[in-house]
């Protein structure tokens, strides 16, 4: 993460949105910590306009949803 928010840094102006894409096809193994501290991650970056993502499994897909309600 610390090397997407360089790259972000070189390439956008500070006050410059960002649409995120996550492709989640091969996403398996991560602990549920693990995708709460992602998430609460995503929810902290203050660039992002819209968050898309696609290929997730059904439970992945639910804990998306879930997010994005609270």
């Amino acid at each position: 993460m610390k090397i997407v928010n360089q790259v972000l840094d070189e390439i956008l102006p500070e006050e410059e949105s960002y649409i995120h894409v996550s492709d989640y096809s091969k996403f398996k193994g991560a602990s549920i910590a693990a995708r709460k501290h992602y998430m609460g991650y995503l929810k902290k970056q203050g660039r992002i306009s819209s968050l898309i993502f696609f290929g997730a499994m059904p439970l992945v897909n639910m804990s998306i949803k879930l997010v994005k309600r609270i």
